[in-house]
């Protein structure tokens, strides 16, 4: 009898240890999982708001004068602004992915796919904001200059009309 229960508390004893690895290798995989779900969700967020800035840096000056080019001068300089506060934001986003990489995570290369591609686009997004910076002020120089041209025109011709009447 105490043979049979030594049997049996063996038995149950193997079961309970395999029944504590199993759950320990679910609950990584389910941690593994959840850790990619949430840098997944991350990520798009990331991207959506890469790609809007993106959108805004591509959008045409439609400026009629001096004060409106001006105005959306300013407007970039919030968003250049905007865009150096959210970079540390990036740069952790980017180190969680890193780390997942680092851990061999089983998804290794999509998530560095996914931190490649976003890099990309950080990159474009940097260069659209400095070219819409340059745009600006070459617009805001032009609309400076046709108007100091018009000023000057108007002047000789109220001078011009002056000599006339003499």
């Amino acid at each position: 009898v105490s043979q049979q229960l030594a049997t049996q508390l063996a038995t149950v004893e193997d079961a309970y240890d395999s029944l504590v690895a199993a759950a320990k290798d679910r609950k990584a995989r389910l941690e593994d999982a959840r850790n990619l779900y949430q840098f997944l969700e991350d990520h798009d967020e990331e991207e959506a708001w890469v790609t809007d800035k993106q959108r805004i840096c591509r959008a045409d000056v439609a400026a009629k004068d001096l004060r409106g080019v001006l105005a959306l001068k300013q407007k970039h300089t919030a968003l250049l602004h905007e865009l150096r506060a959210r970079e540390h934001v990036s740069q952790r986003h980017r180190a969680k992915g890193q780390s997942l990489i680092e851990a061999n995570h089983p998804k290794s290369a999509e998530i560095e796919r996914r931190l490649t591609s976003l890099s990309q686009q950080w990159a474009t997004l940097r260069e659209l904001a400095a070219a819409r910076e340059k745009q600006l002020a070459d617009a805001a120089e032009a609309h400076q200059f046709y108007g100091d041209a018009n000023e000057a025109e108007s002047w000789m011709k109220e001078k011009r009309a002056l000599l006339a009447v003499r």
